[in-house]
C-alpha cells in the first residue's frame, strides 16, 4: 500500500474518534451511547462511472456502525456480473457496457445494506473518484474520538481518476452536507498513476490562523483559532468527486495562553548549581487561544513567584496581555509594587507564571487550566549578601601604603550570593574637595549602603587596590577617605557599603588618612651598641612623624631581654601597645615589639649581670614604621677567675713553650694573657704577652664561660742579662744568672674585668747560668737608640707620623770586622705606662709589650776599630691605650738562638703628640 500524507495546519495532539476503512472492508465508526446491533451500512462513493477493464477498476469505501460487540463485516454483491464484477473486498470491475448496482449488505443483520450505482462505459474519459477510508489520531494510526475529538488527525482516501488537486475539507456550519461553510484544510496533487492508491493527509483541528478564500492559512504567531469547538463534518473532493464522512466529529480543543517572557538583563549559569539563572525586569506577553467563544477576554489575572497581577486589560485592539515584574530597587519611602522581583531569587526548582482567572467582554468567565503555567524560570536579581568582616581594620584613623583592599586580605570576608555567585569585587575611595576637612562628611556621592545600580553608583569614586592607590593625607588629617565596596556577582546584581573596622576597633565612622612615610628615631643618648653598661644605664630616643603622628606614649616601640634568647626568665620590659609596660611576663609577649619611650633603662634596674638585647622603633598611627634600632650591651662587674698553672717538664730556651690553666666567667670570657718575669739583675723585667681569645663578644655564638688556658711563649727567653746606662753588658753572677722566674696568668670577660694573677714558680733546673753576653768578645755596648720626636697614635691621628725604633750593638776592638752578628733577632717592646693601664687595665702597669721583632741588622764598620750592627722597626704606631701625651718608654731585647737575652736600658725620647 503506497502512502502519502500532506499537513496544511500544524499544531498539538488531539484525540478524535474512530472511522477507518481499507480495501473494501468495513469502516468502523464509534456508534452513539446505548445503541446496539448494526445501526447503519453506508458506501461510498453512492455512483461513479468507470470503463471497462481491470486497469480502470474502482475501490468502494463501506462504513459500518454497530456496537462493538458486533461484527462489522459486509458481503459485496452484483446486480449483473455482465456488465460489473465486484470482489469481496468492493473492488469493482467493468465487463460491458450498461449499468449495474453493487450492494454491500452486512452479515450480522442482512436487513442493514448500502448500494452504489455503476454506470460502465465502452470508452471515453475516466472520471474521478474519491472515498474516505480512516479517520485516526495524529501520528498514531488510531481512531479518534468522535465526540471529542483534539489536535491533529490524519484522513485516508481512496481515490481515482484522471487526478488533480485533491481536497481535504472540514465544514463546521449549521449546513455541514452543502459546500456552505467549507474549508479547505489539506490540499495534495493527485496523478493518474495513483488511482486506487490510498492517500492519507493531515490537519490541525487546534492551529490558529485565518480562512483566505475558503483555504485555511495556519500561523503559529496568530491568536485566532481556525475552528472552534463544536460538530464538524469531514469532506474530501478531487475535481467533481465528493465525499463526505456520514457521522460528523466534535471538536473539543482545550483553550490555552501563549506567553513569552523577555528578561532586560543578561542571564549565566550558577556557579553553585550549574542552572541558568535570569536577570532583571520580567516583561510577560499574554494572550488567549480561546476554543471556546469568538468572544474576546477582558481581563486575566494570576501570578508569578508568588507576585500577583490583577485583572490585567489588553492593548487596545488586541488580545495581548502584558505584565513587567521589576527589578529596580524602590527608595526608601516608595510603595513596592506587588509584582516586584527586586532582591529575588529563585529556589533551584524555579518559579512559573500562572494565569489563575479571566472574564470576558461581556463579564462572563473566561478559561483557565492548568496548562497556563509557563516555567520554570529562575531569577536571581539579589545582590550578594552584606560583607562579614569590615576592611579599615586599625584601631587609629591612619591607613599605610601597604594597606590591601582586596577580597583575599584577612580584613575583609565578601558576602555570599543565593543565585549565581562569584562576585566581582570592586573597592573606591573618595575624596572631600572640602577646605577644612575636620568633621566633614562631604564627599559627592551618597553616604551609607544600599543595592542596585542608582545606589551604587561608582560616580565620584576612585578604584583602589591598596593605599598605594591613594596620596598621602594633610598632616594630622585622619578624616580625608572613605572605602566603599561595590560587590557584583556574574548578574550584575550589585551591593555597595561605606566600610568601617570591625566593633572594638575605633574606626567606626568610616572616615581615615592615609600616611606612607615612615617616621624616624634617632639614638640621642645612652652608650653605643657593644658597650659595657652598669645599672640604671639608659638610652634615650628622639623620633618624629609628618603625618599621621604617634599615639600618645607609645612614640617608641621596643623589646628588651636578657641574653641572645627571648625567653620567660629573659624577659625585662615589654609592652603590648595598650597596658602598662610590664616586667617578666612571657616568652610571647617577651618576643612581641612593646610600646614605652622615649627612654629605656637598660637593665630595668635590675642590677642582673648579662647582656642585654634591645631593638627599638618608632610606629607611627599609620603602622609605619622607622628603620629598626638594634643594640647589646654588656653589664658584667664580676671579674674571670684562673685555676692553677702547669709548668712544662722540659724548658727549653730559643723554643715555644707552653703553660697550661683553666679559666671561668660568669658571663663572657673574652681572651688569656700573661707575662714572665725575670730575676733582680733586670730590675725584675716583665715580658707580656697575649694569650687567646674566645670568640667574637656581644654575640651569641661567641660566649664562653669556661675554657682551658693555653699561655704559650712563642720564643721562649730563659735568661735576660740587664746593660748599664752606657749600654755595657752587666754580668751575671751566679746568685742571679739572669733566668726567667715567674708566670703569671690572667683572664679577661668581655666586660674588660681582669682576673686576680695566677702565678707560677719557674725551676730554674733546666735553666742554663751560662755567662750571657761578654762585653769584649760578643759586643761592647748594646742600646735603643730612637731619633728624638713626636709621633700620633689611633686616638689622635690628627698629629700624624709613625716612628721607625732602632737598637745598636757595637764592638770596639781590633778585630771588630771579624766578629759574627751577636743575636738571632732583637725584639721591640713599649712599656705600658699609668694612663695605657688606666684605658686597657688588661695590660699591667710597667709591662714590657712586644711590639716586634726584625733578625737582620746593618753593618757600619771602622777598620781595625769597630763593627756595629743596627736593628731598625719601622712604623711603630703607639696603640690608642698609651693616651695622646707624655714619654713612651721603648726597650730592646737582643736574643741568641738559645734564648739568652739582653735587655738595654729604657729610651724615652718618643713622645705621644698632644
Amino acid at each position: 500500500m503506497h502512502k502519502v500524507s500532506r499537513s496544511l495546519l500544524l499544531a498539538g495532539v488531539l484525540a478524535f474518534g474512530t472511522l477507518t476503512a481499507a480495501c473494501g472492508d468495513k469502516v468502523n465508526i464509534v456508534q452513539p451511547p446505548n445503541a446496539t446491533g448494526v445501526q447503519s451500512v453506508v458506501v461510498s462513493p453512492p455512483s461513479a462511472t468507470i470503463q471497462i477493464g481491470a486497469a480502470n477498476a474502482i475501490q468502494l469505501a463501506v462504513s459500518v456502525t454497530a456496537d462493538a460487540s458486533t461484527a462489522k463485516t459486509v458481503t459485496w454483491t452484483t446486480s449483473s456480473a455482465a456488465v460489473a464484477t465486484v470482489s469481496a473486498t468492493g473492488l469493482v470491475t467493468g465487463v460491458a457496457a450498461g449499468t449495474v448496482t453493487i450492494t454491500a449488505t452486512s452479515t450480522a443483520d442482512a436487513s442493514k445494506a448500502s448500494a452504489s450505482a455503476i454506470t460502465v462505459g465502452s470508452g471515453g474519459t475516466t472520471v474521478n473518484t474519491v472515498a474516505i477510508s480512516s479517520v485516526t489520531q495524529g501520528g498514531l494510526n488510531i481512531p479518534v474520538n468522535l465526540a471529542a475529538t483534539a489536535g491533529q488527525i490524519d484522513v485516508t482516501l481512496f481515490v481515482s481518476g484522471p487526478g488533480g488537486t485533491l481536497n481535504l475539507i472540514q465544514n463546521c456550519s449549521a449546513t455541514p452536507t452543502t459546500a456552505t461553510g467549507d474549508v479547505i484544510v489539506a490540499q495534495q496533487q493527485v496523478a493518474g498513476s495513483q488511482n486506487q492508491s490510498p492517500v492519507t493527509l493531515s490537519y490541525n483541528t487546534a492551529a490558529t490562523g485565518t480562512v483566505t478564500g475558503g483555504v485555511a492559512v495556519p500561523s503559529a504567531t496568530s491568536t485566532t483559532p481556525l475552528y472552534l469547538n463544536g460538530p464538524c463534518v469531514i469532506k474530501a473532493s478531487l475535481g467533481t468527486a465528493v465525499a463526505t464522512n456520514v457521522t460528523p466529529i466534535t471538536l473539543a480543543n482545550v483553550s490555552f495562553y501563549r506567553a513569552t517572557v523577555a528578561w532586560s538583563g543578561t542571564p549565566a549559569i550558577s556557579s553553585i548549581n550549574n542552572l541558568l539563572y535570569q536577570n532583571g525586569d520580567g516583561n510577560v506577553t499574554i494572550t488567549p487561544i480561546n476554543y471556546v467563544s469568538a468572544a474576546p477576554l477582558a481581563f486575566i489575572s494570576g501570578t508569578f513567584a508568588g507576585r500577583p497581577f490583577t485583572n490585567l486589560t489588553p492593548a487596545a485592539g488586541t488580545q495581548t496581555f502584558t505584565v513587567n515584574f521589576p527589578s529596580a530597587v524602590v527608595a526608601q519611602g516608595t510603595t513596592v509594587p506587588a509584582t516586584s522581583i527586586s532582591q529575588y531569587t529563585s529556589a533551584s526548582t524555579g518559579d512559573f507564571l500562572f494565569v489563575t482567572a479571566s472574564v470576558t467582554a461581556g463579564g462572563q468567565p473566561g478559561f483557565t487550566t492548568v496548562a497556563s503555567s509557563f516555567g520554570p524560570f529562575r531569577v536571581d536579581n539579589q545582590a550578594p549578601a552584606a560583607p562579614t568582616n569590615a576592611v579599615i581594620n586599625t584601631t587609629t584613623n591612619f591607613l599605610n601604603a601597604s594597606y590591601a583592599f582586596a577580597p583575599s586580605a584577612a580584613t575583609y570576608v565578601s558576602g555570599t550570593d543565593a543565585g549565581v555567585d562569584s562576585d566581582v569585587i570592586v573597592f573606591g575611595a573618595a575624596a572631600s574637595t572640602v577646605a577644612g576637612l575636620t568633621g566633614n562628611t562631604n564627599y559627592g556621592v551618597p553616604a551609607g549602603q544600599g543595592v542596585g545600580a542608582t545606589q551604587c553608583s561608582q560616580t565620584g569614586w576612585t578604584t583602589v587596590t591598596s593605599g598605594n592607590d591613594l596620596a598621602n593625607s594633610l598632616a594630622g588629617i585622619s578624616n580625608q577617605y572613605r572605602v566603599r565596596v561595590f560587590e557584583t556577582d556574574k548578574l550584575g546584581n550589585i551591593r555597595c557599603a561605606d566600610l568601617t573596622s570591625p566593633a572594638g576597633l575605633g574606626n567606626t565612622t568610616g572616615f581615615f588618612g592615609i600616611d606612607k612615610q615612615a617616621p624616624t628615631l634617632a639614638q640621642t643618648g645612652g652608650p653605643a651598641s657593644g658597650s659595657v653598661i652598669v645599672t640604671g644605664t639608659q638610652n634615650s630616643f628622639a623620633f618624629q612623624d609628618s603625618i599621621s603622628g604617634f599615639v600618645l606614649n607609645h612614640q617608641v616601640q621596643y623589646s628588651l631581654y636578657r641574653g641572645f634568647t627571648a625567653s620567660t626568665a629573659n624577659c625585662v620590659a615589654i609592652n603590648d601597645g595598650i597596658n602598662a609596660p610590664t616586667t617578666g611576663t612571657t616568652a610571647t609577649l617577651c618576643a612581641v615589639t612593646a610600646n614605652n619611650g622615649p627612654n629605656v633603662v637598660l637593665d630595668g634596674n635590675s642590677g642582673t649581670q648579662g647582656y642585654y638585647n634591645l631593638t627599638a622603633k618608632s610606629v607611627d598611627q599609620a603602622g609605619n614604621a622607622s628603620p629598626t634600632l638594634a643594640f647589646v650591651y654588656l653589664l658584667d662587674n664580676t671579674a674571670p677567675v684562673v685555676q692553677g698553672i702547669s709548668i712544662p717538664q722540659n724548658l727549653v730556651g730559643g723554643a715555644p713553650v707552653t703553660f697550661s690553666s683553666t679559666a671561668t666567667d660568669n658571663v663572657d670570657l673574652a681572651s688569656t694573657n700573661f707575662n714572665i718575669t725575670y730575676s733582680a739583675a733586670t730590675a725584675g723585667a716583665n715580658l707580656f704577652y697575649a694569650g687567646q681569645t674566645y670568640g667574637t663578644k656581644f654575640t651569641a655564638a661567641g660566649v664562653v664561660t669556661t675554657t682551658p688556658v693555653a699561655a704559650t711563649v712563642p720564643f721562649f727567653i730563659q735568661q735576660l742579662q740587664a746593660t748599664t746606662a752606657g749600654g755595657t753588658p752587666v754580668a751575671l753572677t751566679a746568685a742571679d744568672s739572669g733566668e726567667a722566674q715567674v708566670v703569671n696568668v690572667r683572664a679577661v670577660d668581655a666586660a674588660k674585668n681582669v682576673s686576680a694573677l695566677s702565678s707560677a714558680n719557674i725551676p730554674n733546673i733546666n735553666i742554663s747560668s751560662a755567662a750571657g753576653f761578654l762585653g769584649t768578645t760578643d759586643f761592647t755596648t748594646f742600646q735603643e737608640v730612637n731619633t728624638a720626636g713626636a709621633i700620633s697614635n689611633p686616638a689622635n691621628p690628627a698629629a700624624g707620623g709613625v716612628a721607625t725604633l732602632s737598637a745598636t750593638a757595637v764592638l770596639n776592638a781590633a778585630g771588630a770586622q771579624n766578629a759574627v752578628v751577636p743575636f738571632s733577632q732583637v725584639c721591640f717592646f713599649y712599656q705600658q705606662s699609668a694612663a695605657g693601664a688606666a684605658a686597657d687595665p688588661t695590660i699591667p702597669l710597667g709591662s714590657y709589650v712586644q711590639v716586634g721583632c726584625v733578625s737582620a741588622p746593618s753593618l757600619t764598620d771602622v777598620a781595625g776599630i769597630s763593627r756595629t750592627w743596627t736593628y731598625q722597626l719601622t712604623g711603630f704606631n703607639p696603640p690608642a691605650a698609651l693616651g695622646t701625651a707624655g714619654a713612651i718608654n721603648i726597650v730592646a731585647v737582643g736574643i741568641k738562638g738559645t734564648g739568652v737575652g739582653i735587655l738595654s736600658q729604657v729610651n724615652s725620647t718618643l713622645t705621644l703628640a698632644p
